[in-house]
């Protein structure tokens, strides 16, 4: 009879906490009712008109409790992120004077940026043949400006 038991609304009834011998094949046992005493179902006949009950989902059987693993939390290592921020501005820092030693002058930043002096040379261009003069004597002024330059050029 397994599988032919439904409930009203005809959905079948899966239900394992039957009796001892249940259900009864009888073509009388049509309808299953609850024993109270100690709640197993039996397959009944309909001479006897009970109350009725209300569909409920299974109860599984209680399964010994498992242990829980505790759980190790994970470590940060937050010293070692302090060390290796201070590491590199040590190497910043030491590589900073190892090229001040070697040019023998600073590094630029960007509140006092590098001023080239005269006779360095920013790049290697062929075009640049010596240093800059700077200066003013040496320099003529009797020559015409830029202005007089451009008119001369139209």
């Amino acid at each position: 009879m397994t599988g032919q038991w439904q409930w009203l609304d005809e959905t079948v009834l899966d239900f394992t906490n039957w009796g001892p011998e249940e259900p009864q094949n009888s073509s009388r046992s049509i309808y299953a009712k609850l024993q109270t005493s100690d709640g197993t179902w039996s397959s009944g006949n309909t001479w006897s008109h009970r109350s009725y009950i209300c569909k409920k989902l299974k109860v599984l059987p209680k399964t010994p409790p498992t242990q829980a693993v505790p759980r190790v939390p994970k470590r940060v290592h937050y010293g070692l992120a302090v060390v290796v921020v201070v590491v590199a501005l040590c190497l910043i820092g030491l590589t900073a004077g190892i090229l001040y030693k070697k040019t023998g002058r600073p590094l630029p930043s960007i509140s006092k940026p590098l001023v080239f002096r005269a006779g360095w040379k920013a790049f290697n261009n062929p075009l640049y043949n010596g240093p800059v003069n700077t200066d003013d004597s040496e320099v003529d002024t009797n020559t015409a400006d830029s202005n007089q330059l451009v008119t001369q050029m139209d």
